[in-house]
């Protein structure tokens, strides 16, 4: 009959084993999801690629450069920080945290007093609040949650602040999905529009984009339509990278249970060899001195 010992640890294997299907089916989900997400961002890329294009035909006739370029009073500088709300994803927060720690020393010299913060993720939100800066919109969700049209909202808001001038500069630390091994924490500046945002490249064309109107709201319809891509495709390569780094994680997880599960076993194996033995020893034990009993009387 088992022991308790014997017991505790069958049930050990058990649970282990449970886990290691948990995590090995969430790493391929993980593993699946990575091409949508990376189409996803290449689409929005495309898209404002386009939007771009039409702004460098409008900007090739010089008077609406600074338009195009937006406010340049002495607003604050407000960060857009991208980070996740979940954990088990490896060095993903921790990474985007360094990024804009360098980013803020570097923009303000005085860290993360001088500027203005939003902020999608809880983590993101939480560093922020911890190191005393001054977050003025926050999004405690998951970034996959967060849908185009509320991008779309973000990049409204973003735009009403720098156009009034609230904002003379509008940064976003993200990070960028290279593949799903490698991502990268990287700055850009959304806001204004630099000249090379819109500088067009001659061997691409003219847009594929049809226009009437007034330069003026024409111009103001392209900048909005090129933020929100490009928030959207931030987001997408994000999320892509959060999901890139929690498959690595699952990995290293899975690697670990793997380790654990196999010393368990031999754990197991020992124990009950011990048991067979120790159950072989007593009938051996018992049949040898019942032996000896009988031959006595003779």
């Amino acid at each position: 009959m088992s022991s308790g010992a014997e017991k505790q640890i069958r049930h050990r294997v058990e649970s282990l084993t449970s886990a290691r299907k948990r995590v090995h089916a969430t790493e391929l989900f993980t593993l699946a999801m990575l091409p949508k997400l990376r189409r996803q961002a290449e689409n929005a890329v495309s898209y404002y690629d386009h939007v771009l294009d039409s702004l460098a035909n409008i900007a090739d006739t010089g008077e609406l450069r600074e338009l195009m370029a937006g406010t340049t009073g002495e607003g604050k500088v407000l960060t857009l920080v991208i980070t996740s709300s979940r954990g088990m994803c490896g060095p993903y927060n921790r990474n985007v945290f360094d990024q804009l720690e360098e980013f803020a020393a570097a923009e303000s010299g005085a860290g993360f007093q001088e500027a203005d913060f939003a902020v999608l993720g809880t983590k993101g939100r939480q560093y922020l609040e911890r190191a005393g800066a001054n977050v003025v919109l926050a999004v405690d969700k998951g970034l996959e949650d967060i849908s185009l049209e509320e991008m779309a909202d973000l990049g409204s808001w973003l735009l009403d602040h720098s156009r009034g001038g609230t904002y003379r500069k509008v940064f976003v630390v993200y990070t960028r999905y290279l593949d799903a091994m490698h991502s990268q924490p990287t700055t850009m500046q959304l806001l204004p529009l630099t000249s090379e945002s819109h500088q067009r490249d001659d061997d691409k064309g003219l847009s594929i984009l049809d226009f009437e109107g007034e330069a003026a709201n024409l111009v103001t319809r392209l900048v909005d339509s090129y933020v929100v891509g490009m928030l959207y495709s931030l987001l997408r390569y994000s999320v892509a990278s959060e999901y890139s780094e929690r498959r690595k994680a699952l990995q290293q997880a899975s690697r670990g249970i793997d380790d654990e599960l196999g010393a368990t076993r031999t754990q197991l194996k020992h124990l009950v060899m011990e048991h067979r033995t120790n159950a072989l020893l007593e009938i051996v034990n018992t049949q040898s001195s019942g032996g000896i009993r009988r031959r006595r009387p003779v």
